[in-house]
Order: structure tokens, then C-alpha cells, then sequence
């Protein structure tokens, strides 16, 4: 089994203990299904019961420090060598992770954000870096333009669209 295989089975572990109730990769690991691009670490965008105003991860941590992951790298936990940062979502991001296309790694399913909101969720971030990857999934990448148009208008980023474009 490789390594990443290990990581996504602990993933759907969360899920499935209902730790966690959904799950999606996005950034740079999801965006390199669809380009070549390089990315550092391993974005997991999650969805969660939320009650009050806290988002509470510790009972994350706890189920990973059981299974053996406890060393940390500044922001991101190391799981099988790689660096993982798990993100809380709303918004756009809770709509990505709903939307997630579900794929399958040596076996192993898990979920992975469509190209359409890897670029929503690019130009609302708008680092550099960022851009540069809504520029290549745009330019390389067959895309749904009706969603994508769908997606950026309801979260008012067709501007920023246009800006990357230019």
C-alpha cells in the first residue's frame, strides 16, 4: 500500500466514525489531477457539525495521534511524510466539498474538487500563485462553463475572472 493510499483510508476513517461529515482534497494536489503543477502540502477541505461560533478539531487530532500521527511541520500535520493541513469550510468551499467528484486512488475512494471551483476558490484567494493556477486550469483543462459562470457569479468573482484574464 502506498503512502498516500494510507493517508486517504485515515481520511475516509474520519468521515466514516463521523468525525468529520465530508471531506474533499482541494488545492495544489486536487488542481494537479487536472495540470501539471507543483504543490508542498495536502489541502483537506472539511465539512463539519458546528455548534455555536468555535470550530472545535481536536476530536480530528485525537483520532490521528491514535493511529500514530502527531508530529507537526509548522501549520500542517505529517501523515506519511506528507503535509496536511485541514481546513474548516463554508461558503464556497462547503459547496466545493459537497460538489467533490469522487474518484478512486489504488483502490481507495475519496473526493476531489471539480476544476470550476479549484478556480472559484483560486481567484477568491488571489495569491499569485493562485492565479497562476486559475490561469492553467482555465487554458488547459476541459471545462463545464455554465457552472463555472454559475459559481463565479453567485460568489461575485466574475471580476476577478476578468482581471486574471487580462
Amino acid at each position: 500500500m502506498t503512502r498516500f493510499r494510507k493517508v486517504l483510508q485515515v481520511l475516509n476513517g474520519l468521515k466514516q466514525r463521523r468525525i468529520i461529515k465530508n471531506y474533499a482534497i482541494g488545492g495544489g494536489v486536487a488542481a494537479y489531477r487536472y495540470i501539471e503543477m507543483p504543490t508542498k502540502d495536502l489541502d483537506i477541505f472539511i465539512v463539519m457539525d458546528i455548534k455555536g461560533q468555535l470550530i472545535h478539531l481536536s476530536p480530528i487530532y485525537e483520532y490521528l495521534k491514535e493511529r500514530g500521527y502527531s508530529k507537526w511541520s509548522g501549520q500542517f500535520l505529517l501523515m506519511e511524510g506528507y503535509p496536511v493541513d485541514f481546513i474548516p469550510v463554508k461558503g464556497i468551499e462547503e459547496e466545493a466539498v459537497q460538489k467533490a467528484l469522487t474518484v478512486s486512488y489504488e483502490g481507495t475512494r475519496t473526493k476531489i474538487f471539480r476544476p470550476e471551483y479549484l478556480i472559484a476558490i483560486s481567484l477568491k484567494v488571489g495569491r499569485m500563485r493562485d492565479k497562476n493556477r486559475a490561469r492553467l486550469l482555465l487554458s488547459e483543462v476541459k471545462l463545464n462553463h455554465d457552472l463555472l459562470r454559475d459559481i463565479l457569479v453567485k460568489y461575485n468573482l466574475m471580476e476577478r475572472l476578468h482581471e486574471v484574464k487580462r
